[in-house]
């Protein structure tokens, strides 16, 4: 997870922006298909390989449709 990742070291300045774009286009392909994602941490995200440029996202349990009220 990004977690561990995390604590055995801080991202290099180009793992950031390679993990921000790619958050980015799995968050975009989500809210384009009409959800909202509710909770994204680092230990709900996967790095395929142990690559931060790979990321899966996990979790999908406080999601809601695109304009449903939130109710935990």
């Amino acid at each position: 997870t990004l977690e561990e990742r995390l604590r055995r070291s801080v991202l290099a300045e180009d793992e950031i922006v390679a993990l921000a774009d790619a958050l980015g286009a799995i968050l975009d392909r989500i809210h384009a298909a009409g959800w909202v994602l509710g909770d994204l941490k680092p230990q709900n995200v996967l790095l395929r390989r142990g690559r931060v440029s790979d990321p899966v996202l996990i979790d999908f349990e406080t999601a809601v449709r695109v304009g449903q009220p939130y109710a935990p």
